[in-house]
């Protein structure tokens, strides 16, 4: 039986990409019997209303909405909170001005978990490329998301999650958890702007509320990446 793969996607408000990156999902997505998209919404999001109308109507796309008021700072809420309503055994996760590029996206990752034998009850890490960020998000088994019982505890979501794999490693060189695919599969629009990572960008895309939450480099946060790095390690045991 193929793995099931849960797709999470973050929305920004009235942003004009969700069309497309459903659209690139649709077109692409060789096997959508075994592949469901979980959307999080603004809850005041009305330039999206006709599509997620039309969408909602086939039962093919399932739309949540929030009012968490944390802009891009809050990835790992948004992300989190989809994931509680995710049944696949492998979850990867998205905003939603990234873009489908590979047809059979979802294949060519089975087949990658298939020819290295990875079960989705273990801690397993897939970190696949973007043809013009390299490679970047993520996609975790559910033994990740059992284990530590999130997909992470900051917005700078890809980050958490490698600093939490460097741990890892860094005890057991022999453990391969974070496991790469080279070739390109998505694409992401915000790299495609000028200085997509400047101050004045970020601070675009944040929100006051953001400003409450610690910053990546803190202490807070590292404690956090350390607990999860234990946890993982911790369930690890003796596998080598």
């Amino acid at each position: 039986m193929k793995p099931k793969i849960s797709v999470l996607v973050a929305a920004r408000k009235n942003s004009k990409y969700l069309a497309k990156f459903l659209a690139g999902y649709f077109l692409r997505t060789e096997d959508l019997a075994n592949t469901e998209i979980l959307v999080m919404l603004n809850q005041d999001d009305t330039w999206n209303d006709e599509i997620v109308a039309l969408w909602e109507e086939t039962g093919m796309v399932q739309f949540f909405r929030e009012d968490h008021q944390l802009g891009r700072a809050g990835l790992h809420v948004y992300f989190n909170d989809l994931l509680k309503h995710a049944k696949g055994e492998w979850i990867i996760y998205f905003c939603e001005d990234h873009f489908i590029i590979h047809h059979g996206w979802d294949e060519k990752l089975r087949f990658d978990i298939g020819n290295r034998s990875l079960d989705p009850k273990d801690v397993n890490i897939i970190v696949p490329v973007f043809d013009n960020a390299g490679a970047m998000n993520h996609m975790v088994s559910r033994g990740f998301v059992d284990v530590l019982g999130y997909l992470g505890a900051h917005g700078w979501i890809d980050s958490y999650i490698n600093h939490v794999a460097q741990l890892v490693f860094m005890e057991r060189p022999n453990k391969h958890l974070v496991r790469n695919i080279d070739e390109p599969l998505f694409h992401d629009f915000t790299h495609d702007k000028p200085n997509p990572m400047s101050d004045a960008h970020m601070q675009s895309v944040s929100t006051d509320k953001a400003k409450e939450l610690p910053k990546f480099d803190s202490e807070e946060v590292r404690q956090l990446i350390a607990a999860d790095a234990k946890k993982i390690k911790n369930a690890l045991g003796g596998k080598k």
